[in-house]
């Protein structure tokens, strides 16, 4: 039985959250990583004054972001050194403005959750299905390394290895191609996306030099054409935002473009048929309510389900935790 001492750890969550991004923002991560590893020296570095840095040095280490032996100096977290250090290959620090903000995402807007379920819509800010919300930059390039993890373990699990030609379809900052096209000199890759999301994985593979076999098609999944004779269709943290029948219908046209014995690979934050894990499928079900008119998490099972109805076989689902899950099939 959960005790009051945990629901109080509950209600005071949003606490870590805040004090995590406030490290971010006021950089004494990076600060710390260079040696400046006193409150004194953090003080003079941040330009903050000595009180709220020793207040914020005693945040950051009540969470485990940082450590110290002697409250005198003071280390990075193994995590927060590799992820919260801008620059560094998977840096996750674009979060905190996300979360620290009062737009999607942020925890104004999710001060708000219990209006937005009476009311059963979204009380965002901004309208975030839309192509020029700054938003989906932001957001996609702060969750490129978790995408860049999902990549890499389908690549491990799937038959994806001799494709030859790939659509992925609301791709984002090319994260799949990012990880793929490095595996396979002989894959190309098709994105199809909004213009600005278009505009970061050209600019994410050109630097990675892979841009020559990466092309994008500016549009929106729904109305644009796409490509055929696909050897794999990949559909990436797309469903989450549609409603069961828009699903369907995504699944179809995915189905039509892939060639004889093609591949669709979906990756979800998708519930189990408990509904009971992944613990973070289930807090992000909490904010589709939020951002989205008709969005939802869906079960792996109804995943597997649309696919199998909109004509593939074989259909199979592997958890990618702690976040993701995949559903597979091949098109006959």
């Amino acid at each position: 039985m959960m005790k009051a001492s945990e629901l109080l750890e509950l209600f005071s969550a949003h606490w870590s959250t805040a004090i995590l991004a406030a490290g971010v923002e006021s950089n004494v991560f990076a600060l710390i990583e260079d040696g400046h590893s006193t409150a004194e020296d953090l003080a003079r570095e941040t330009g903050m004054e000595p009180r709220p840095v020793r207040a914020l040095l005693d945040g950051l280490t009540g969470i485990g972001a940082i450590d110290t032996d002697d409250g005198v100096r003071y280390r990075n977290s193994e995590a927060v050194a590799r992820f919260l250090i801008a620059g560094r290959p998977g840096y996750l620090g674009g979060f905190a403005r996300i979360v620290a903000g009062d737009g999607d995402g942020g925890m104004r807007q999710w001060s708000r959750l219990s209006e937005a379920f009476r009311s059963g819509r979204p009380v965002g800010p901004q309208a975030i299905t839309t192509p020029d919300n700054p938003f989906w930059p932001e957001l996609a390039m702060a969750l490129q390394p978790v995408t860049e993890e999902v990549a890499a373990a389908a690549w491990d699990l799937l038959p994806v290895k001799d494709a030859r030609k790939v659509l992925d379809v609301g791709g984002g900052t090319g994260a799949f191609a990012l990880v793929w096209l490095r595996k396979s000199a002989g894959m190309t890759f098709t994105q199809l996306d909004w213009a600005p999301m278009n505009a970061l994985a050209l600019a994410q593979l050109t630097k990675s030099g892979l841009s020559s076999r990466f092309a994008v098609v500016d549009g929106d999944m729904h109305e644009t054409e796409w490509e055929k004779q696909n050897d794999v269709v990949v559909l990436s943290n797309v469903l989450h935002h549609e409603p069961p029948e828009v699903n369907a219908a995504l699944l179809s046209r995915a189905r039509a473009a892939l060639a004889p014995g093609g591949i669709l690979v979906v990756s979800e934050f998708a519930l189990d048929d408990t509904r009971r894990a992944p613990a973070f499928a289930l807090r992000f079900h909490a904010g589709m309510i939020l951002q989205t008119a008709r969005g939802a998490c869906y079960q792996a099972s109804e995943i597997r389900g649309w696919m199998e109805r909109a004509g593939f076989d074989a259909v199979r689902t592997a958890p990618v935790p702690p976040l993701s899950t995949l559903v597979w099939g091949r098109a006959p």
